[in-house]
């Protein structure tokens, strides 16, 4: 036939001849005016990118002075804070401010007298002995308004909030916290390539750059009087960039400009934008070209739908689909070597279908151990998954005591056909050589002929050894794929534990410093010593009875520690008083539980104890005090501290009477109970008693 020779023509040239001249005039024509469109397309995305960082770089500010007033605000009227101001307390101004620092993450505070004179500095650019009642900020607070500024003092640039702290007749000095505008911070401000600089009086005071020019006294002039972001090109390190500049107010103190530059030929900018235009045109180009050109494609590509066909057959699952294609150019080579990567791929599926098991447990792993910071809860979820993911016989965790670097048995998993000894085997021989050589795979032991394979990795915490994960085989020979395996899991399992410990810390650390605020408390009064802490020990018997989890007992715990913090605001000659008090002075003491509330409202990790500090003098009928709540409408935890303070102050000794016996104190619960007590508490109290030797009915 004379068309056999257009037949062996390479597929290349059967399309591309009939329109290669075409596409030439075409884009010859459409190319200038292409380009014209993607230059003024590279502008309008710069200066919508650059005006979005500018407001993202006014609101964090913004944000920035808020949350410092708020905090000024709320340390300065602090009771400990005013207290320290009063008597100019170095150690007290500590006690109660350097906590809140850490907290909140600020770099300083001072603390100034009335006539503006610092009296206690921390990290703070102003010495002891300075004065500071020119600076605006200060000057405003101590007028009682507290207010915010950005100064420059030793060549850094702060962000101040000063608030004023009171006495009884009025204003006694001024609390003062900042941030540090240093090139760290200017970089959490900017975004990717973006650079940032803020201008006070043509200065620069902050910037993520190193050295950053002054700004010209005309181009910061026409900052301040224009109505929208000045847009320029400025010159940074040999480099042009495109700047947007606008005028920014912030607290006290003179006008800043704030300025966002990016490079003027953004690469990934315009690459967007070029790719995005090209395939417009080209899409233009060939439906042009679709009508002239749909026989001839028809005829050169039923090969390749034939083709596509059979893959669709594979996609979908189908890998004993045949592979072939009627003719003799380049699509039977390409259909040839699909039908290659086909019997491949039935190989490599099963493969991944081991690996995509994999990735799913160890997300399950990583989901549920990230979600407790209980060590107990931590331990069972990587031993029994690690034995499914690897099909394991045992595997073991084990835990180094950071006092005595030896390795102990966490917790370990095993099957009915491993025995003791194989465990005592890994928990000593594969924890010591996984200690000295990290991670290992040993395949049968002689030692442990019932294994078949076993691999051990380490569990590494800041680059130091904390343990190790164990893992053994009756009938699985392990790889290095499982032991890279092994070794993710056992990261995300290092990481798990060490949060779970350092959790553990924080809560005993917070607890000890409930403790010694409770023992200081209780100390005012020689007849309430250690009473706080025999609250807590009655209230934590009646939990264990009722069943609460270990956070409600520590909840239970601190409150029972700090219920009566409140008495701080009661004058000694109330609180200490020898005899009976008065129906005025009995008022008085009771908004100590409305005063502790409002002590601890302030402070987050102590906010679950708020309700049962304040209701702890609740009478379940209703004639309690702070609110008049009555039964289920008092939280369980305020119910149950009201019978342990009941039943110390009944057995201990009081200015105005003696104390009494435990026989004589149940009594007096039984009494009450149902009109000041919680019936169904009083029962479990007492039987909490009985069941601890403390009170029996003979």
């Amino acid at each position: 036939m004379k068309i056999e020779w257009l037949k062996k023509l390479k597929i290349r040239y059967k399309i591309a001849l009939p329109f290669i001249l075409l596409i030439f005039v075409t884009a010859s024509i459409a190319g200038p005016i292409a380009a014209n469109w993607v230059a003024d397309k590279i502008r309008s995305e710069s200066r919508k990118e650059l005006t979005a960082q500018l407001n993202e770089a006014r609101r964090y500010l913004t944000h920035q002075d808020n949350y410092l007033r708020v905090l000024a605000r709320s340390y300065a009227s602090f009771p400990l804070t005013e207290e320290a101001a009063e008597e100019r307390s170095e150690a007290k101004f500590r006690q109660v401010l350097l906590p809140q620092k850490i907290i909140s993450e600020i770099d300083f505070v001072e603390v100034v007298n009335a006539q503006g004179k610092v009296i206690f500095n921390h990290l703070g650019p102003f010495p002891v002995g300075a004065a500071l009642a020119p600076v605006d900020a200060v000057k405003t607070a101590l007028l009682d308004i507290t207010s915010s500024q950005i100064i420059t003092q030793d060549e850094y640039s702060y962000l101040i909030a000063a608030a004023p702290i009171h006495k009884r007749e009025g204003v006694n000095g001024a609390l003062v916290i900042g941030l540090r505008l240093d090139n760290e911070l200017m970089k959490k401000i900017a975004q990717a390539h973006y650079q940032i600089t803020i201008y006070l009086n043509t200065k620069p005071i902050a910037s993520t750059l190193a050295n950053p020019k002054p700004l010209d006294q005309a181009s910061y002039e026409e900052v301040l009087g224009s109505q929208q972001p000045l847009q320029q090109t400025v010159n940074i390190g040999g480099s042009a960039f495109l700047s947007l500049s606008s005028p920014f107010k912030l607290g006290e103190g003179g006008n800043l400009v704030i300025q966002i530059a990016n490079p003027a030929e953004s690469a990934k900018s315009a690459l967007r934008t070029v790719i995005f235009n090209v395939i417009a045109l080209n899409s233009l180009l060939l439906l042009i070209m679709s009508f002239l050109g749909y026989l001839i494609a028809r005829w050169i590509t039923d090969p390749i739908y034939a083709l596509v066909e059979q893959s669709k057959k594979v996609t979908a699952g189908d890998l004993e689909t045949k592979i072939e294609a009627p003719t003799r150019d380049e699509i039977e080579v390409l259909a040839k070597s699909f039908g290659q990567t086909v019997q491949s791929l039935k190989k490599r599926t099963e493969d991944l279908r081991q690996r995509l098991f994999e990735l799913s447990v160890l997300h399950d792993i990583s989901l549920t151990i990230s979600s407790t910071l209980d060590i107990e809860d931590i331990l069972p979820v990587v031993t029994e998954s690690t034995r499914r993911l690897f099909n394991a016989d045992v595997v073991c965790v084990m835990i180094r005591d950071p006092y005595t670097n030896q390795m102990t048995e966490g917790l370990c998993s095993k099957s009915p056909r491993v025995a003791g000894e194989i465990v005592e085997f890994l928990e000593e021989e594969l924890a010591k050589k996984v200690e000295n050589e990290g991670a290992v795979i040993v395949s049968e032991n002689e030692e442990a002929p019932f294994l078949k394979s076993m691999m051990g990795v380490p569990l590494l915490t800041e680059g130091e050894l904390s343990g190790a994960v164990l893992v053994g085989s009756v009938d699985r020979n392990y790889i290095d794929e499982d032991l890279q395996v092994l070794t993710t899991l056992s990261q995300q399992t290092a990481v798990a534990l060490a949060n779970a410990r350092l959790f553990q810390s924080l809560q005993d650390a917070y607890l000890g410093i409930v403790r010694a605020l409770a023992i200081a408390l209780d100390a005012r009064d020689p007849y309430t010593r250690g009473h706080s802490e025999q609250v807590a020990k009655y209230a934590l018997m009646v939990a264990d009875e009722i069943g609460f989890s270990p956070k409600e007992k520590q909840s239970l715990e601190m409150a029972a520690y700090l219920h009566d913090i409140g008495k701080i605001g009661i004058r000694d000659e109330i609180l200490l008083k020898p005899s009976r008090l008065t129906a005025e002075e009995m008022k008085v003491i009771r908004e100590h539980p409305a005063i502790g509330a409002s002590i601890l409202a302030p402070l987050s990790f102590l906010g679950e104890i708020v309700p049962t500090v304040k209701y702890h003098h609740e009478h379940y009928n209703g004639e309690g005090y702070p609110e008049g709540l009555k039964e289920e409408r008092i939280p369980v935890g305020a119910r149950i501290l009201s019978l342990g303070d009941a039943f110390d102050a009944i057995t201990s000794e009081r200015p105005y009477r003696a104390k009494r016996s435990i026989k004589q104190a149940v009594a007096e619960l039984k009494r009450c109970s149902g009109s000041q007590f919680d019936p169904h508490l009083v029962e479990i109290f007492i039987k909490a008693l009985k069941k601890r030797g403390i009170y029996t009915e003979e």
